[in-house]
Parts: C-alpha cells; sequence; structure tokens
C-alpha cells in the first residue's frame, strides 16, 4: 500500500510542475526565486522533470500494482476463504 501512495505523489507531483510550466508559458509570466529555492530553477526542474518520466516509463513497464480481483485483508494481506467468497457473490 505504501508504494502504491508513493507511486502516486510522484506522479502527481511531476503533473503538478508540467501543468504549473504550461500556465507560465501561455501566460508569459516567469515565477522568480531566490537562492534559497534551488530546487526551483530551470535545470533542476528539467532535470526533475527527465527523472520523473524514466520512473513512469520503469513503471509503465514493471507494474508493481498487478490487479487482483481477491478479496483480502489490508491490515495483514490473508486472502478470505472460498466461503467468505462464495457468501460475498450473493450479496
Amino acid at each position: 500500500m505504501e508504494g502504491e501512495i508513493l507511486y502516486i505523489w510522484l506522479l502527481s507531483n511531476l503533473i503538478c510542475a508540467i501543468y504549473s510550466k504550461a500556465e507560465q508559458d501561455k501566460r508569459n509570466v516567469k515565477y522568480a526565486n531566490s537562492e534559497q529555492h534551488k530546487d526551483l530553477s530551470i535545470p533542476r526542474i528539467t532535470r526533475d522533470k527527465q527523472y520523473g518520466l524514466k520512473m513512469l516509463q520503469y513503471f509503465q513497464e514493471r507494474n508493481p500494482f498487478v490487479a487482483n480481483n481477491d478479496l483480502f485483508s489490508l491490515e495483514t494481506g490473508e486472502v478470505a476463504s472460498k466461503e467468505v467468497k462464495r457468501l460475498e457473490t450473493k450479496c
């Protein structure tokens, strides 16, 4: 579960950065930053975008979130018995 949350967070950060850059370009606005915000420099944004795209490609090729239709406990990971599955289908 923790890996899935991290994956979503990474993708959302990348998407937010792309939208922010597109809005700045569209409005012909440039947000300035000081030395204390080196993470917002153009080279850093470009490098982070490249890393993000590499990670996206990696996860698309090696999807860690395999679709699973089994009923299981999120806390323990224990898979439900056939009896529970049978009762579920009746509901």
